[in-house]
């Protein structure tokens, strides 16, 4: 950082095995590194995978098939961790970065 250097961490959240202690242990060291960019991705089994029926309905996977307006456990770790690091949350983020796209001379 000191050598103008901007540093992007990101974080896939939801992975089988994962629980609230490894939720609380990303949050600390994310802030702990406070990186200009931060993402925490939503890890999604491929529908029909071995892992897909593995975690279907269990743990952190309490619904892996969804509509939009529900939330699972995955989803309340993932906004839990935006706002624990300061930066608002999923849905937040993603507006800002929809609004950044569409913005005129935006490059991806």
């Amino acid at each position: 950082k000191r050598h103008g250097i901007n540093r992007s961490v990101g974080f896939v959240v939801g992975l089988p095995g994962e629980d609230d202690e490894g939720v609380d242990l990303s949050i600390a060291m994310a802030k702990r590194v406070q990186p200009e960019r931060l993402q925490f991705t939503r890890w999604t089994p491929l529908v029909g995978s071995p892992l897909y029926q593995e975690v279907q309905g269990h743990g952190f996977h309490s619904s892996v098939t969804k509509s939009e307006s529900e939330q699972d456990e995955v989803d309340h770790a993932v906004n839990r961790m935006y706002k624990e690091c300061g930066r608002g949350t999923l849905s937040e983020n993603l507006k800002a970065t929809r609004q950044k796209e569409a913005a005129p001379g935006h490059s991806g």
